[in-house]
């Protein structure tokens, strides 16, 4: 497999020395992509599980390629609906924290939470008319050759490894790119396995074959794309390297 370069250009030096610390901790991840590996001219969206933190932490430190993510818009609010988002809703509802103990500990991360979804310049968003807003800075993203991951599970009740559906508004975003600039856009779908320290990124899919095969339905797209991710998933979960 070609060996890429991780490009980290579209990132603060600041952020970039943080990030060469953390691996110090957070220990290579492999990339297994089952089909070509995406070519530097090639604008794409990449799906992704997200185990937590785990997800965005490993694709942040190791992805050869340069993107931004999507990631809800709570996290790039002022510090108080920041907090309320991380302790009562990541901490308590999705990793089953004790509510007290998630608010204490919250009180002492969220300044350094704070500052590295900032330094990932994480691309807000919404469930309302502020979606606009997302899309926006989507297009500009990959118009200016920044690719986007998109975290698409329904994590309402926490993480799981067979993953139960996906949201689809990362193929309404596909759609929005191939309209605004009149050509196609390429889907990778993955499975992050953090136990074997394994990203499995399947073979691209031109958004035009999704929307030929089923016109704009986002939701029937998102759980095609949901359905492979588990299969990857299932593969190598078990499978010796």
């Amino acid at each position: 497999m070609e060996k890429k370069k991780i490009d980290r250009s579209n990132r603060k030096s600041w952020f970039r020395i943080l990030c060469a610390f953390l691996k110090i901790f957070v220990h290579k991840r492999q990339y297994i992509f089952l089909g070509d590996v995406p070519s530097d001219k090639e604008t794409f969206i990449l799906f992704s599980n997200h185990v937590g933190a785990s997800g965005p932490v490993a694709h942040e430190l190791y992805a050869p390629f340069k993107f931004r993510f999507w990631g809800t818009y709570e996290m790039t609010e002022k510090l108080s609906v920041c907090y309320k988002y991380f302790t009562e809703i990541y901490l308590h509802d999705k990793k089953g924290m004790n509510l007290g103990l998630a608010k204490f500990l919250g009180a002492l991360a969220i300044p350094f939470v704070r500052l590295f979804y900032r330094g990932m310049k994480l691309i807000p968003t919404y469930r309302n008319i502020n979606l606009v807003k997302t899309i926006s800075l989507s297009m500009a993203s990959l118009s200016s050759g920044e690719n986007l991951i998109i975290f698409p599970e329904d994590s309402h009740d926490g993480y799981h490894d067979h993953l139960t559906k996906f949201f689809g508004g990362g193929f309404f975003a596909a759609e929005k790119y191939c309209k605004k600039f009149n050509k196609d856009i390429v889907l990778y779908n993955s499975y992050y396995l953090k136990k074997q320290k394994l990203i499995v990124v399947d073979k691209g899919i031109p958004f035009s074959q999704l929307k030929t095969k089923y016109n704009n339905n986002y939701q029937a797209m998102a759980d095609e794309f949901c359905k492979r991710a588990n299969e990857i998933g299932d593969l190598y979960r078990n499978k010796k390297q």
